[in-house]
């Protein structure tokens, strides 16, 4: 938990009237395609630091940086990466 606590605040969501957060899907195919293009994306990033996880670390300190860099992705990730890449495929 720690993780995320540190990724929420970082990654505080910054609402201006240029950019005003994430609007409700356009459809139930939109809010479909929606899941499955985030889950993807948050499911890929865990589980590429969890393959260097386990490959490359070799030393406590090194998995519990790395694990910590796991759960601390997940905010920013739903917050920053998802919506831009739904404004960039055009998925409403």
């Amino acid at each position: 938990m720690c993780g995320v606590f540190a990724g929420l605040s970082t990654a505080a969501p910054t609402f201006t009237p240029t950019r005003p957060g994430l609007l409700p899907p356009a459809s139930v195919g939109h809010g479909a395609l929606r899941l499955v293009v985030g889950l993807v994306i948050l499911v890929g990033a865990w589980f590429a630091v969890r393959a260097v996880e386990k490959g490359l670390a070799t030393t406590t300190l090194f998995r519990l940086a790395l694990r910590f860099v796991r759960y601390a992705q997940v905010p920013p990730i739903i917050l920053f990466a998802v919506p831009a890449v739904f404004e960039m495929t055009g998925i409403q």
